[in-house]
């Protein structure tokens, strides 16, 4: 029986899963408290805390890591250069993941996260993910499953597994159709789950306000609902289900666990609020069990396949091995090599094929072939990925003083039959039909070490179509001077790209048509100049594609940076004949950056990365040190912000996935303050809230909550009160009028705002990725 361990656990959808499968649990943990008490009842044990409080080296050994993260978990600060990313991921929840992985080795691991991480945004976050994965030496696996073929729900998360050893996994096949939502719902449900006058009210005068979208949706019972969210007993409106003569209900807590696939022996011990947020949180059970059969199937396989190096059973070694090239996708290819990168080639020699003196560097090949890949050796016509006209080849390189890689030798393609390509056309040549595209595994050439220790630093997928016309002229060339029978004096000089090279033993000779003169035997191949190329545009093209990655704060600098330096108003005077002579206008940083990088409004419709964040782009003033001079406010506040609790409020969600972009005016110079007008465009601070951070920010908003549900104007966290309550958030006034506060309390008027604690953004600011 495989073991694993249950991290950030909720209320054990995972831990169900890999039990249904066979697979036993030797730990778990997970930090809330309602939680907990929902997984003791159903498993018997508590689970231990919070995961940065525990000591990797406690846990127990485990066969599998399992773990459901947030986004934020994963959230890194961008670096184009990756040997930042060790420092940057010791402040995330996905490092102490990392942390565990380094510490117990587990065969395997399942990581499921919302679908964020793989929208553009995150692109480089995803990419650091899995650099440090592989670094840990796991082959990486990942894919985007929709569960509504096993529920009723349409529902989408991104499953990554992880393994130790080359084994033959695949994600499970998810069908198209599924389960009606009619076949979850109860036959009798209390009228409590009935929709008040009030609440259908304001969401049928929110669905007439709202200009985009859809604002709420009676759920098709014949078919699948919107996904379960955890704020689903306060907005309901997504997922209503008509009731004949009534209001619409929501649904009860006993069918959101169903809509999860949890058993109707799971146990609900907590009120109807806590259960909605912790199914609406929790993994899908039928799709995570599906993904651990196939898990515990590669592993256990994997362990039999462990004897057949032994003599054992090599048939089987042969069955399971094959399976391995069935690559439905370059994606899939592409993915399973992401897992070579780093291994020597002794890691990978399941067949022992580099034992020996012999200095074949073809052998590297069939290393590959046979001990990463899985299949076994072949002088097949088709390519070896032949589902995706994909060949293999293997190649070293040399690695310069200047830090550059070079490549050592030619690839060589397939050999040139000399009577056979009198008679072929280019097109229909095996030649082409077989390398087309080409998967180059590329490991450095170190002179004197033996081969078994060589480390493979890379590879590429290699298009022959690029340069097609150059290749098909050379293949004539060699073809013509066959025909005359000259192949004796081919030369590699005769042709541009494709080569006619010696291959075979000292010597090898074959007959040639139309001449009783043997010619050496001989290789297509592409030359190493032209190889050296290749790797060399290859090389450029991941450093052109980290630089061209854009971030939201690269982004703004990218604009803001020419005028570094410059004043306000120099700045807006680029933009606007606004002169020194009239008023400054008290907003001038905002003209500026409306101007120079957009208006927040309309940056998601120039850039993509602006369509899938969060973001909020403010102005300050600040001194040498980072000091802000001015008070950091934003966002006008009304009553109806603070009607829910603040779990299911919509500021907890706003604090936990908001990215501030501050633009820093240097406020002055030669130890004189400076003006508005006259302050310096210095540098920009990219600024999110931890965990502990939003909890804080939590306080104030029940402070908030509380004054407006007494009516207490004492009870407000004002910011004239900011020192004595040590608050990081408090509410502020938008301008200096007097009674704003009343006004906002008793006639709901929008003149207040947040404001973050002076001490605390000054710290955020020292802390934060700096741009300048």
């Amino acid at each position: 029986m495989l073991s694993f361990i249950d991290l950030f656990a909720g209320i054990g959808g995972n831990r169900l899963a890999f039990e249904q499968v066979g697979g036993k649990c030797v730990f778990c943990c997970e930090i809330d408290e309602k939680n907990k008490e929902t997984y003791e009842v159903n498993f018997g044990e508590r689970p231990h805390g919070d995961i940065r409080d525990i000591n990797a080296k406690s846990i127990p050994d485990h066969d599998i890591l399992i773990a459901s993260l947030p986004v934020q978990g994963f959230t890194l600060a961008v670096n184009t250069k990756l040997k930042s990313v060790r420092n940057e991921l010791h402040d995330t929840l996905f490092y102490k993941i990392v942390r565990i992985l380094k510490e117990k080795k587990p065969r395997s691991f399942l990581i499921e996260t919302l679908t964020g991480l793989l929208s553009s945004s995150l692109e480089e976050t995803f990419n650091n993910m899995i650099w440090v994965l592989n670094g840990l030496g796991y082959q990486i696996s990942h894919q985007l499953i929709n569960a509504k073929a096993l529920v009723p729900q349409n529902r989408q998360r991104v499953y990554i597994v992880g393994f130790k050893e080359m084994v033959n996994f695949e994600f499970p096949y998810i069908p198209q159709q599924g389960p009606a939502l009619k076949t979850i719902l109860e036959d009798y449900v209390d009228e409590k789950y009935t929709l008040s006058d009030k609440l259908w009210q304001d969401i049928q005068h929110r669905g007439k306000q709202q200009i985009y979208g859809q604002y709420y949706r009676l759920a098709d019972i014949n078919s699948y609902s919107g996904p379960l969210l955890s704020n689903y007993l306060r907005n309901p409106n997504k997922l209503l289900i008509a009731d004949k003569g009534k209001k619409p209900r929501r649904l009860t807590p006993r069918e959101s666990a169903r809509l999860q696939g949890f058993p109707d022996q799971f146990v609900i011990p907590v009120s109807d609020e806590d259960a909605y947020r912790q199914f609406g949180n929790s993994s899908t059970v039928p799709v995570v069990s599906m993904i651990a059969k196939n898990i515990i199937q590669a592993l256990n396989i994997n362990e039999v396949t462990r004897f057949t190096n032994t003599g054992i059973n090599t048939s089987l070694e042969t069955n399971v091995k094959k399976t391995n090239m069935n690559f439905e996708t370059e994606e899939q290819l592409i993915n399973y090599t992401r897992g070579i990168i780093g291994k020597s080639f002794k890691e990978i020699d399941m067949k022992r094929i580099l034992q020996g003196n012999n200095n074949d560097k073809g052998r590297l090949g069939k290393v590959v072939e046979t001990g990463f890949y899985g299949y076994e050796l072949n002088n097949r016509s088709e390519a070896d990925f032949d589902k995706l006209g994909i060949e293999l080849k293997v190649s070293g390189f040399n690695e310069l003083q200047d830090g550059s890689w070079s490549a050592k030798e030619r690839i060589s393609l397939s050999m040139i039959n000399y009577k056979n390509i009198i008679h072929e056309e280019f097109e229909f040549s095996k030649l082409i039909s077989k390398n087309r595209k080409l998967l180059i595994i590329w490991y450095e050439y170190i002179k004197g070490i033996p081969y078994e220790d060589f480390v493979i630093r890379d590879f590429q997928l290699y298009d022959m179509s690029k340069d097609e016309a150059i290749i098909r002229n050379d293949f004539y060339i060699i073809k013509q001077k066959v025909e005359a029978g000259l192949a004796h004096k081919l030369s590699e000089g005769d042709s541009v790209i494709l080569g006619a090279a010696t291959k075979g033993q000292k010597g090898q000779t074959a007959e040639q048509p139309n001449s009783p003169i043997f010619a050496p035997t001989r290789a297509f191949s592409l030359k190493n100049s032209y190889f050296r190329g290749v790797l060399i545009e290859h090389v450029k093209s991941k450093d052109k594609k980290s630089i061209e990655f854009v971030t939201p704060e690269g982004f703004v600098w990218n604009r803001l940076k020419p005028y570094k330096g410059l004043s306000q108003l120099d700045i807006l005077n680029y933009y606007m004949n606004h002169g020194n002579n009239r008023g400054i206008p008290k907003n001038i940083s905002k003209m500026i950056s409306d101007r120079v990088v957009g208006n927040d409004n309309k940056l998601s419709e120039e850039h993509e990365v602006f369509s899938k964040s969060r973001f909020l782009i403010k102005n300050i003033p600040i001194l040498k040190d980072n000091w802000p001079i001015e008070n950091a406010t934003f966002s006008t506040l009304q009553i109806s912000d603070f009607a829910y609790p603040w779990e299911e409020s919509d500021w907890k969600t706003f604090f936990e996935e908001v990215t501030f972009i501050y633009i820093g005016y240097l406020g002055e110079r030669d130890g004189q303050l400076l003006g508005n007008g006259y302050r310096l465009l210095d540098r920009i601070f990219k600024v999110t809230f931890t965990h502990e951070e939003v909890q804080e920010f939590g306080k104030t908003y029940n402070k908030i909550k509380e004054a407006i549900e007494t009516n207490d104007l004492s009870k407000l966290p004002t910011a004239s009160k900011e020192t004595q309550d040590e608050l990081k958030l408090v509410i502020s006034t938008k301008s200096n009028s007097k009674g704003a506060y009343s006004r906002f309390l008793h006639d709901d008027k929008r003149e207040t705002c947040f404001m973050l604690n002076k001490d605390f953004i000054y710290k955020k600011f020292n802390e934060s990725i700096t741009l300048s």
